[in-house]
């Protein structure tokens, strides 16, 4: 079913399809309508009512983790961790006396960030308005304690260790004081020796030069001992003057109301989700037509994988232009650069795995965006350093001249008739290792001229002198051209229209290339129905009537 021919091929769904869709399978939108309200009214019955509360606390800078006395602005996601911890909401139960575990409390604790402040919102959702206040409340007053805690711990720790130091000094300088007057008492003696002993100077120089060391030790002592006691009024000063690191500004209330929707809320959501589920269900159903929509249709046709997909990027592909050598700024045309930049990348892969330097690229149909998808893709493999060559071989009614402004009065048609007659390549303005053979003046027997040896000649040479050489050429179920070039080249790649062109028809462009020899290596999908991007009109011309001139 899914390759019958479509009973239409419109680009774009109308209202007219939205209204068929609806009428045709009401039935559908009524039923998941009634099942979405059925489904509401069940959880709103059963469902608990559940209240939130919320505290708020404001969080200062502190001197904890500072490595010196400076105060240091508190990092939120760590507090904010801290706050939801085990220990902090352990110490909460147990102050309100709830029987919860903290792994239960967790599930319906949320602390979050107040927006451009020092804050952090605690807020806790329970079945119990009353408990979810006090729950809020006593996490917040928590965490305070435990701050506070470690910010009175440091400074005490300072005090302690400061009250030590000092401590020593003062056994030091006592020990100092008795050896100092040791040795005053030593020199006292030994100048009431007689001055004809003579151990009596040495004696006297040996007990003053103690007293001036010991006197020394005495001065230094006292001074540490100095600074040691006025650190130590500084840090209990300190202490005693020192901001609060943590303050509850907003105490958290009961709220009688419930969070969530209320019950006719639920209902009237019920409701319109399945009326818009089944409605889309519908539309889809009727839209299952047999387009080839989706990189797993065009693959399961043609028997070749979807190297790239391109979304729609102006009114009708065909004129819209060479994307790639616009400077416009609007999302369509952004992405279509980059969905033309990633078939490029897909196609140097293929050449540097297989060895392929030669592509047709065609379609099933006119209109389906193959020589738009030739001058972009030819257009970024030169951006990207590449020596290309386009051939502009549809020679019923070209379109490469006219997108890329080449104007040439001798062309590939011209060169096929008459071998002699060269200087049939044009290098392209602005685009720097691109070149074009422009198609020149349509012939009368454009079949016949490309099936002939010359054609396939000309490939080859230009084969030999660039590194890419991509061929446009006419419609597969349009003109044969297409199958008797096939054999000349390396590979075929098929540009599918997402939006019109049928599975069926890409079965039988694959039939015919694979009749004619051809090796189809890709598809690219032409306007992405994925991309939001509309296409007001198709662009069709007869291939069959060849034009005198263009």
């Amino acid at each position: 079913m899914l390759y019958e021919i479509p009973q239409s091929s419109r680009d774009v769904p109308g209202l007219e399809d939205y209204l068929r869709a609806i009428r045709e399978r009401w039935q559908i939108i009524a039923l998941l309508a009634i099942v979405g309200t059925v489904l509401a009214l069940l959880f709103a019955n059963t469902r608990e009512d559940v209240f939130e509360s919320e505290a708020k606390v404001v969080i200062n800078p502190t001197i904890v983790n500072s490595t010196n006395t400076n105060l240091v602005s508190p990092r939120l996601e760590r507090e904010r961790e801290v706050m939801q911890s085990v220990a902090v909401i352990e110490q909460a139960l147990v102050s309100a006396g709830i029987p919860k575990t903290p792994a239960a409390v967790v599930e319906d604790l949320e602390v979050t960030f107040v927006n451009n402040s020092d804050t952090l919102a605690v807020a806790y959702q329970s079945t119990d308005a009353s408990e979810a206040a006090v729950v809020a409340n006593e996490i917040a007053a928590a965490y305070v304690a435990r701050r506070e805690a470690a910010s009175i711990a440091v400074y005490e720790s300072e005090i302690s260790s400061l009250e030590a130091q000092a401590a020593a000094l003062d056994e030091s300088l006592g020990e100092i004081s008795t050896e100092l007057g040791a040795a005053q008492a030593d020199r006292l003696a030994a100048t009431a020796r007689a001055f004809d002993d003579p151990a009596r100077q040495g004696l006297i120089e040996a007990a003053t030069e103690s007293i001036s060391a010991l006197t020394a030790r005495r001065n230094s002592v006292t001074n540490d001992l100095g600074q040691i006691n006025r650190d130590l009024r500084e840090s209990q000063r300190a202490l005693t003057s020192r901001a609060v690191t943590a303050e509850v500004i907003q105490a958290a209330e009961s709220d009688d109301a419930p969070v969530g929707l209320g019950r006719n809320l639920l209902l009237a959501a019920g409701f319109i989700l399945g009326a818009l589920a089944g409605a889309a269900l519908a539309f889809t159903l009727d839209r299952l037509d047999r387009t080839a929509k989706g990189a797993t249709e065009i693959e399961s046709a043609l028997g070749a994988n979807v190297l790239g997909s391109v979304p729609s990027f102006g009114i009708g592909n065909r004129r819209s232009g060479v994307v790639m050598l616009s400077n416009a700024k609007n999302s369509k045309m952004q992405r279509a650069r980059e969905s033309y930049r990633r078939l490029r990348a897909s196609l140097s892969f293929l050449q540097s795995a297989e060895n392929k330097k030669s592509f047709i690229i065609t379609s099933a149909r006119p209109g389906e965006g193959k020589s738009v998808t030739a001058a972009n893709v030819a257009v970024a493999a030169a951006q990207a350093g590449s020596r290309v060559a386009l051939v502009s071989a549809d020679l019923r009614r070209p379109m490469i001249e006219k997108l890329l402004n080449i104007r040439a009065e001798v062309g590939l048609a011209d060169h096929l008739r008459d071998p002699t007659i060269t200087g049939i390549v044009q290098a392209v303005p602005d685009v720097n290792g691109l070149v074009v053979v422009p198609s020149g003046p349509l012939p009368h027997n454009p079949g016949e001229l490309l099936a002939s040896p010359r054609f396939g000649n000309l490939v080859n040479q230009l084969r030999d002198q660039f590194d890419t050489v991509i061929i446009d050429m006419p419609p597969v179920l349009a003109t044969a051209d297409a199958g008797a070039v096939a054999p000349s080249v390396d590979g075929v790649l098929v540009v599918v229209d997402g939006q019109s062109t049928d599975t069926n028809e890409l079965m039988r462009v694959r039939a015919s290339l694979e009749r004619a020899g051809a090796n189809i290596v890709g598809a690219v999908l032409n306007r992405d129905s994925s991309d939001s991007g509309v296409s007001l009109r198709k662009d069709r011309y007869a291939y069959e009537r060849v034009a005198g001139q263009r």
